[in-house]
């Protein structure tokens, strides 16, 4: 999978939903098998 694939996923998610909602994700990355991570502000 792509990371932009993963970061879709994540975010589809209803518990990363709350986190995000109503503000700008400002970085992001992937470790493949491990980790997404999420700059929100």
């Amino acid at each position: 999978m792509a990371d932009q694939q993963v970061i879709a996923e994540a975010l589809k998610d209803a518990k990363i939903k709350t986190y995000v909602e109503g503000k700008t994700i400002v970085k992001s990355f992937v470790v493949p098998k491990k980790l997404v991570s999420l700059v929100i502000k």
